[in-house]
C-alpha cells in the first residue's frame, strides 16, 4: 500500500463520508489509493522528531487505539510504519510547524545580521595613530602637513583647497601632537606659554592645563560629578580661568595657575545652558553660546547679559547649534564650532552675519573614527598670530591649523 507521501493527490477520487455504523468501525479504504479519506487532510511532510496523534488501525480494518507515535521510520516523511501493521496511519499535528519554522527563521536571520553588522565587520582603523608626534620629522597626510615652523605665507603647495558653499578658503594643517582620547573636549584656551582645556560628560568633566610645546599635561582638577563642563575663557586682567557648565546655569571661576577655584556664578541664556565662551576685548566682555544661533554678551564681573546678536548665513538664514567660540585677534571675528559639524564659521560679532566657512572634514573623516571619536570641537589662539591649536570630543590628536 502507498504511503501518503506517495499519492498523486490530482489522481484522487473522491471517497463520500460513511458514518461509521457501530463503535469501532471506520470508513472504507478509497479504492484508488487504498488510503482512509483522513490521509487527504494529513499528508504533508514534516521533518522534526515532535510527536503525533495516530488512529492505528488493525489490519481487520477494526479502531484498536490512540496512541502517541515517533516518526522514527527513517523516511523522513513524518509518517511512522509500526512493525506489523499495514493499513492506513492517521495522524493530527499538534503544532503548525511550518508556520513556527518561518518565524524561528526570521528571527534566526535578523541576529544574524545583526552579527555581521556589530562583530564580523571591523571597526573603521584609527589613522590618526600612524601620525608621528612632533618630536621632528614632516608629518604627511592628505593636507602636506609640516611643522609650524617651516610653513611661510608663500608656502602655497601646502595649502589645502577647501570648497564650502560659495567661499574658497586655504586651510594649512601645520602639525599634531598627541591628546588624551579619553577627553571629551569642551572648550581650549591659551594665555602665557599654557593652553586650557576643559572636558564634558557627567562625573568625568576636568580643567586641565597643557604645555603648549608638547601637549603635556602639567597639572588638572576633576569639577563635582553632578556637573557636565563646557567652554573655557582665559581673563588676562586678573589671571583667572571661566568654566561654563552645561544645564546647571552655573559659572565656576578658576585661578589660572593653580586651577584653584575662587566663585561660582549662576548665569541665564535663552535656554539656560552653557556651550562655549570667549573673551572680546574690544568691548572686554565675554561672548557666550547657548546651543542656539544666538551669541550673547556678558559683564565680566557678574555674568549677565548685556546684548545679544543672532547668527545667520549671508543669506540671512539661522545657524544654530553654535558651539566652543574663540575670539580671532587678528580678524577681529569670533571663530565657532558647530554642533556635529567638521567645520568652523568665522562670524562679524556686530552683525552676526557668516563671514567664512572653513571646513576641517578632511582632518580626520568621519569614515576613518571609531565609534567611540566624537565630533570636531576646541578651537584656540596660538603665540603665533593666525595659528589655531583644534581637535575634538575623545580625538587622540590636536592640529595646528592655520585658516585662511
Amino acid at each position: 500500500m502507498p504511503l501518503s507521501s506517495d499519492v498523486d493527490l490530482d489522481m484522487m477520487e473522491a471517497t463520500p463520508w460513511t458514518e461509521p455504523t457501530s463503535k469501532g468501525s471506520i470508513p472504507p479504504l478509497n479504492p484508488t489509493t487504498g488510503m482512509s479519506p483522513f490521509n487527504v487532510e494529513s499528508s504533508y511532510d514534516d521533518d522534526d522528531d515532535e510527536e503525533y496523534e495516530y488512529l492505528h488501525c488493525t489490519t481487520s480494518g477494526e479502531h484498536e487505539d490512540r496512541r502517541s507515535f515517533d516518526d522514527d521510520d527513517g523516511d523522513d516523511d513524518g509518517v511512522g510504519t509500526p512493525m506489523g501493521l499495514n493499513r492506513a496511519i492517521i495522524r493530527t499535528p499538534k503544532f503548525y510547524t511550518r508556520r513556527r519554522y518561518y518565524i524561528l527563521g526570521f528571527i534566526a536571520l535578523v541576529i544574524g545580521a545583526a552579527f555581521v553588522a556589530y562583530v564580523v565587520v571591523p571597526t573603521p582603523k584609527d589613522t590618526l595613530s600612524e601620525l608621528p608626534d612632533n618630536e621632528g620629522g614632516e608629518i604627511v597626510n592628505n593636507s602636506g602637513v609640516k611643522k609650524i615652523d617651516e610653513v611661510s605665507e608663500e608656502d602655497d603647495n601646502n595649502k589645502v583647497k577647501v570648497a564650502s558653499e560659495s567661499h574658497l578658503n586655504d586651510v594649512v594643517v601645520m602639525n599634531a601632537y598627541s591628546h588624551d582620547s579619553t577627553s571629551f573636549t569642551q572648550g581650549l584656551t591659551y594665555a602665557n606659554g599654557v593652553l586650557y582645556e576643559s572636558t564634558g560628560l557627567y562625573k568625568e568633566s576636568k580643567v586641565r592645563r597643557h604645555d603648549m610645546s608638547t601637549g603635556e599635561i602639567l597639572n588638572g582638577i576633576n569639577i563635582p560629578k553632578e556637573y557636565f563642563g563646557e567652554g573655557l575663557a582665559y581673563y588676562p586682567k586678573n589671571n583667572t580661568l571661566i568654566q561654563l557648565t552645561w544645564k546647571k546655569r552655573s559659572v565656576f571661576i578658576y585661578d589660572a595657575d593653580s586651577l584653584q577655584q575662587l566663585n561660582k556664578i549662576q548665569f541665564q541664556t535663552g535656554r539656560n545652558e552653557g556651550w562655549g565662551i570667549t573673551y572680546y576685548p574690544i568691548m572686554d566682555v565675554f561672548i557666550v553660546s547657548d546651543g542656539s544661533n544666538n551669541l550673547y554678551f556678558w559683564d565680566v564681573v557678574l555674568m549677565q547679559e548685556i546684548s545679544r546678536v543672532s547668527v545667520t548665513w549671508q543669506d540671512g538664514s539661522p545657524r544654530d547649534y553654535l558651539n566652543e567660540l574663540e575670539y580671532d585677534p587678528v580678524t577681529g571675528l569670533i571663530l565657532s564650532n558647530v554642533w556635529y559639524e567638521d567645520y568652523i564659521v568665522a562670524i562679524d560679532p556686530t552683525s552676526g552675519v557668516i563671514k567664512t566657512k572653513f571646513d576641517l572634514a578632511f582632518i580626520w573623516p568621519k569614515k576613518d573614527r571609531p565609534k567611540t571619536a566624537d565630533c570636531l570641537n576646541g578651537i584656540s589662539v596660538t603665540d603665533k598670530p593666525g595659528v589655531f591649536l583644534i581637535t575634538g570630543k575623545k580625538w587622540p590628536k590636536m592640529y595646528f591649523v592655520k585658516l585662511g
